[in-house]
C-alpha cells in the first residue's frame, strides 16, 4: 500500500497486490507440496502394486519411474489451484477494494489522490523509499512484474558433500 499510497491509478494498486500474492502463494505452494505430494504418490503406488505379482525391484523402478514423469504435473497444478485462490482473496480484500473506491471517488471528482496514513508512514522512511506525487513509474512498477521472474531462476543444487544436517536454522 505504501509503494501506491499517492497512485490514483486502482488497476495498477490491484495489479501491485495481484503479482506479490501470486508469487508468493505459488512459489510457498511448491515448497510446501512437493515433498508431501511425493511421499503420497509413494505410499499410493505401493498400495497399488503390493496386489500385483512383481518383484520388488521392478515395483520400486515403476514407483520411482511414476514419481519421475509425474511430480512436476502434480506441484503446478497445486501451485495453479494456490494461485487462482490467492488472487481471488487479495481481489475480495476489504482493505484493497476501500483503497480502490477511495481512488475512484477522487477520479470521478477530479481531485488528486493520497492516502493520508500511509503517507504518514512514508515520511518515516529515507527518501528513495518514499512514494511519489502521481505514483509508480513504468520502472517502479516494472518491480512488481519482475518480482516473479526473479523467483523462477534455479536454484543450485548443494552437492552431497555438504550436508546440512546438524545445521540450526535461524
Amino acid at each position: 500500500m505504501k509503494d501506491f499510497a499517492l497512485d490514483p491509478d486502482e488497476k495498477k494498486l490491484m495489479r501491485g497486490a495481484q503479482l506479490v500474492v501470486q508469487n508468493l502463494a505459488g512459489n510457498l505452494s511448491l515448497v510446501t507440496s512437493r515433498d508431501p505430494l511425493k511421499v503420497a504418490f509413494q505410499n499410493s503406488l505401493k498400495v497399488l502394486l503390493d496386489s500385483t505379482e512383481l518383484d520388488d525391484n521392478s515395483k520400486l523402478e515403476i514407483i520411482n519411474s511414476a514419481i519421475t514423469d509425474n511430480l512436476d504435473l502434480g506441484c503446478a497444478l497445486i501451485k495453479k489451484a494456490v494461485v487462482e485462490k490467492a488472487i481471488d482473496d487479495v481481489s475480495q480484500d476489504p482493505v484493497l477494494l476501500e483503497a480502490c473506491e477511495k481512488r475512484r471517488i477522487a477520479r470521478e471528482r477530479n481531485m488528486p489522490y493520497f492516502d493520508e496514513t500511509a503517507i504518514q508512514i512514508a515520511q518515516q522512511l529515507p527518501e528513495p523509499l518514499r512514494p511519489v506525487l502521481g505514483g509508480l513509474t513504468k520502472d517502479q512498477m516494472r518491480i512488481y512484474e519482475d518480482f516473479g521472474r526473479i523467483s523462477k531462476q534455479p536454484i543450485p543444487k548443494v552437492p552431497k558433500k555438504f550436508s546440512t544436517k546438524g545445521v540450526k536454522s535461524f
